[in-house]
């Protein structure tokens, strides 16, 4: 095996950056939002839910999934002898999570909607 020459390295320990110290190469890390416009400091706001429950494009994917998937059945043959008959078998999967996300969604929306009236209810 040759003798390789390594160059020994320039940058002593001492100099090198600590990197792990938690961010060490963020300016200003110890100050929160110090990088946002007249935030220097400040708490960042409470987050909030979005007034967008979801239903409608999760419904709407579902459909699209179901009309994808029948619109397939009646060339099962010829996907299957194309080597795509597992076309059909996402389409209907598709659509049964669609189903499932579907069931998720409304129940989340109906949360949503308790919590709001019991809000309402509390503060009137």
């Amino acid at each position: 095996m040759p003798d390789v020459n390594v160059p020994e390295a320039t940058v002593s320990r001492a100099d090198a950056p600590d990197v792990d110290a938690p961010n060490a190469d963020v300016p200003n890390a110890d100050v929160p939002n110090a990088d946002v416009p007249g935030g220097g400091g400040s708490r960042p706001a409470e987050l909030q839910a979005l007034p967008y429950d979801g239903v409608r494009s999760v419904a709407v994917g579902s459909v699209v999934w179901l009309v994808a998937l029948l619109v397939m059945i009646p060339f099962a043959d010829d996907l299957r002898d194309d080597g795509r008959l597992w076309w059909i078998a996402t389409a209907a999967v598709g659509f049964g999570l669609g189903l499932a996300g579907l069931w998720i969604v409304i129940r989340r929306r109906d949360r949503l909607r308790a919590a709001e009236e019991q809000a309402e209810a509390g503060a009137g």
